[in-house]
């Protein structure tokens, strides 16, 4: 019965430390113009889709971007009163402009003006990964450059990840390649909801 007790106040502890992170990277990011609400991630699947537990009477509608910092997880797909569903990037149908710059805009809020844009392009979710096309081959795109939405369906500029896997055939008219995520969804517990649009 002592090691129960035990166990059970190290997962709260545990829970409190991860709650505490979380709302650190949020204020880190001083970004006071748009209203966030905490949401906790329920369920076992989160390859495709993360289920919250925030819905219509917390003020979630269908399509608030959900983030965790300045980093894109997703967007609001479908909403109950009590809960919602996030779809992933990575599911098949979803697509988003975004545009590339160098290594750095990761740890900050992103401005429109305040990064050098090395080329805009799309990104389309394929299932186990997401592609990015349309990448302008007169660009200094390279692998580990950094993805950031611009699509005015999500509204704030958020990093998706990095470019990896950048094909270099010359005779190509633009270039392709595959974006890494900077967040691992299948390990997070706590994420924050865009109300403001």
């Amino acid at each position: 019965l002592d090691m129960y007790e035990k166990d059970v106040n190290n997962s709260y502890f545990v829970v409190l430390q991860e709650e505490r992170d979380v709302l650190q990277k949020q204020l880190d990011l001083g970004n006071k113009e748009n209203k966030y609400l905490m949401a906790k991630v329920l369920g076992e699947e989160r390859t495709k889709s993360l289920r919250l537990n925030k819905g219509n009477s917390d003020g979630v509608n269908v399509g608030d971007a959900v983030s965790l910092g300045n980093l894109f997880l997703g967007v609001v797909d479908r909403v109950d009163e009590y809960s919602s569903k996030v779809m992933l990037p990575t599911v098949k149908g979803s697509s988003y402009e975004v545009f590339i710059t160098k290594v750095g805009v990761e740890k900050s809020v992103v401005r429109k003006g305040g990064v050098q844009i090395l080329s805009k392009a799309v990104i389309q979710g394929a299932g186990d990964h997401i592609r990015i096309e349309n990448i302008s081959t007169t660009s200094n795109v390279e692998d580990g450059d950094v993805v950031v939405i611009s699509d005015p369906k999500v509204g704030d500029y958020l990093v998706v990840g990095k470019v990896v896997g950048l094909s270099s055939n010359p005779a190509e008219t633009s270039r392709s390649g595959r974006v890494e995520m900077m967040l691992d969804s299948r390990y997070l517990m706590s994420v924050f909801i865009n109300i403001t649009n």
